[in-house]
């Protein structure tokens, strides 16, 4: 609920110091915007999520990791089922 809260915050923020731009951008403009609001906003919901000790925020931050990496998945929740 915290993680949520300050995400919510930081999202509102974000877009109130970019609202002058999204309101003259073009199309283009306004989807960087967007993307760079949820970008922020998911970044402080893991760094809150990762300060309050959440599971979920380790297996999210671990799977991102893997897959930046390019070694093979150590979370159980992106590896290969085994047959």
């Amino acid at each position: 609920m915290i993680a949520t809260l300050a995400m919510n915050l930081v999202s509102w923020m974000c877009l109130q110091l970019l609202q002058p731009w999204f309101d003259a951008g073009h199309t283009l403009a306004r989807l960087g915007i967007i993307l760079i609001v949820l970008l922020v906003s998911g970044a402080a919901f893991l760094i809150v999520a990762h300060l309050l000790r959440m599971n979920e925020a380790r297996l999210v931050l671990n799977v991102g990791f893997d897959l930046m990496s390019g070694k093979p998945a150590s979370s159980p929740l992106i590896a290969p089922p085994e047959i």
